[in-house]
């Protein structure tokens, strides 16, 4: 028998070996990752939190209120809370509907499913005089983690 040969044939298994245990290890490594992206992206798309445009979404000048009405969709999804982005004169600031301090009527309410939530903001706690336009974004509880989901489209806020 030629030794070589032999030899040959035990470093090409070796090599098979190793790359299978490599692909074992990435692989068991990264698909956690990539299943936390995935349900979180499905819960996000799931949620179906929209800010309503016209009716009760308006602006309230003289009385620094800005009112947002928030629907959820059909599907069971809780929500955590709800984050609120308010644009004006070219800028934004973000903050929860959790918080008492903005949201003085429905801070901390979620909308359950298929209905709507009126929040009421105190635009002079945010010192901001005007209301270009709103979104909000579902922050879910998925595990022992809060994650924030995209923003919906912005809707123009006019005066009431």
């Amino acid at each position: 028998m030629n030794k070589k040969a032999v030899s040959a044939i035990v470093a090409t298994v070796l090599l098979v070996l190793i790359t299978i245990a490599a692909v074992g290890i990435i692989w068991g490594a990264i698909m956690p990752m990539i299943r936390g992206n995935i349900e979180k992206s499905q819960k996000c798309f799931d949620v179906g939190i929209e800010l309503r445009s016209g009716g009760n979404t308006c602006f309230y000048p003289y009385e620094d209120k800005l009112e947002l009405q928030v629907s959820k969709g059909e599907k069971d999804v809780e929500l955590s809370d709800i984050q609120i982005q308010v644009g004006f004169e070219g800028t934004s600031k973000s903050f929860r509907a959790s918080n008492s301090s903005i949201v003085i009527i429905n801070n901390g309410t979620m909308p359950g499913l298929n209905e709507e939530v009126k929040y009421t903001i105190n635009t002079s706690a945010l010192n901001i005089a005007g209301v270009d336009y709103a979104s909000v974004a579902a922050v879910l509880k998925i595990g022992n983690t809060e994650s924030l989901c995209s923003a919906s489209q912005p809707a123009a806020i006019s005066s009431c």
